[in-house]
C-alpha cells in the first residue's frame, strides 16, 4: 500500500448545495450575457468585438 492511500480524503471547500447554487447562478448569468450581447456579434459592421 502507498502512504497516500491511508490519508483521509481532503474536505471539499464548498458543500454540494452551494456548488449547485453557484452553477445555477453562473448558468443564468451566462444566458443573460448572451441574450444582451448576442446582437453585437451578429452585426458584421460592428468591429468592436473583432
Amino acid at each position: 500500500m502507498f502512504p497516500g492511500m491511508l490519508r483521509e480524503a481532503p474536505k471539499e471547500p464548498l458543500s454540494p448545495k452551494w456548488r449547485l447554487v453557484l452553477r445555477v447562478v453562473g448558468f443564468v448569468g451566462v444566458c443573460v450575457l448572451i441574450a444582451k450581447c448576442a446582437d453585437l456579434a451578429d452585426m458584421p459592421e460592428n468591429n468592436r468585438l473583432a
